[in-house]
């Protein structure tokens, strides 16, 4: 037996389905809140009762990021997806953008001992998801969820199947600003958050009864080795730039990590990829100081905008050998 992490997407939003595939996480944090009233009153010092409030779960799922395993995570992030293969069905691409409306899924967590139950976690929404890549790493993901309901069952499996591929690794990541590879990034972090109301609870029903969106948010940062001032002026608004712009430019940046081979010989498809693509990004701050003799790092901070011309804030493309999400 193991410790497993499974997931499924439902048809109906809390209503469970089983498993669809198993992950082979780090960690996961999700823990249920339930809201306990207290009554108190005038005649007494200390409350008499507690009345049942709302319910939910929330927490985080800690994973290393493998082509496989990431995607299903990534369609609850933004929402939309398209896929194409490699016409010789063999690998596919998946194309994740952001869409008014997300889909929610069934988390199974089980923790090996004691054996007899799993928690079920449905009419889950995917809150944010934080991805890391460090020199010296695999690329990391941390996936911050909203469920709505708990429910003790007995496990789906005992002896499930993970995806069997490495993750990505950091040797073979790059980033880009304006198509010019930042030959010097010694980690890259960025931040996709969802805004769910979690107390949106409605009369005679106990649990949240959707996943009611709001507006979002994707930040992040870059750690550049300092050896030249040209990410320095960018941030003041250009590379020819001395001081700070009234009218800064916005900027493309892009994550690439690349892993092992899909088996597929077309362009494109040959290994497992995950490529970000932020087209409209505004430099926000820049850190670049030092202390006594040690070597100085640029910390380069940004925020993704929409972008008019391509229609979205981000585009995350995937490369493996699963048909769906």
């Amino acid at each position: 037996m193991v410790r497993f992490l499974g997931i499924g997407k439902e048809s109906t939003y809390r209503t469970a389905v089983s498993p669809s595939e198993y992950i082979n996480i780090i960690s996961e944090s999700v823990a249920p809140d339930w809201d306990r009233v207290k009554l108190e009153e005038a005649g007494y010092r200390f409350a008499r009762d507690k009345i049942p409030g709302g319910f939910k779960e929330s927490g985080d799922i800690n994973l290393y990021v493998d082509a496989q395993s990431i995607t299903k995570f990534l369609e609850g992030l933004l929402g939309s997806v398209s896929t194409e293969n490699d016409g010789e069905v063999t690998a596919y691409k998946h194309t994740f953008t952001p869409a008014n409306s997300l889909p929610s899924y069934t988390l199974e967590i089980f923790p090996e001992s004691p054996s007899d139950y799993s928690r079920q976690i449905s009419g889950v929404g995917i809150l944010s998801m934080r991805l890391e890549a460090e020199a010296g790493s695999p690329l990391t993901a941390t996936i911050g969820i909203l469920g709505a309901k708990e429910e003790l069952i007995s496990p789906s499996s005992t002896t499930p199947s993970f995806a069997n591929i490495s993750p990505l690794p950091f040797n073979n990541s790059s980033v880009e600003i304006e198509d010019s590879v930042v030959a010097t990034v010694e980690a890259f972090r960025l931040d996709i958050s969802n805004s769910i109301p979690d107390d949106a609870f409605v009369l005679n029903d106990m649990f949240l009864p959707a996943l009611r969106l709001e507006g979002g948010e994707i930040t992040g940062e870059m750690d550049i080795a300092f050896t030249s001032w040209d990410y320095y002026k960018l941030f003041y608004g250009s590379l020819s730039a001395t001081e700070p712009s009234e009218t800064p430019n916005t900027v493309k940046i892009e994550l690439t990590a690349t892993g092992g081979l899909t088996g597929s010989g077309t362009s494109g498809y040959e290994n497992y990829k995950l490529a970000i693509t932020l087209p409209k990004c505004s430099l926000d701050t820049s850190n670049a100081n030092f202390d006594r003799r040690s070597r100085i790092v640029q910390r380069l901070g940004f925020e993704a905008l929409r972008d008019s011309a391509s229609g979205y804030a981000i585009q995350v493309e995937v490369v493996n050998t699963k048909s769906s999400p």
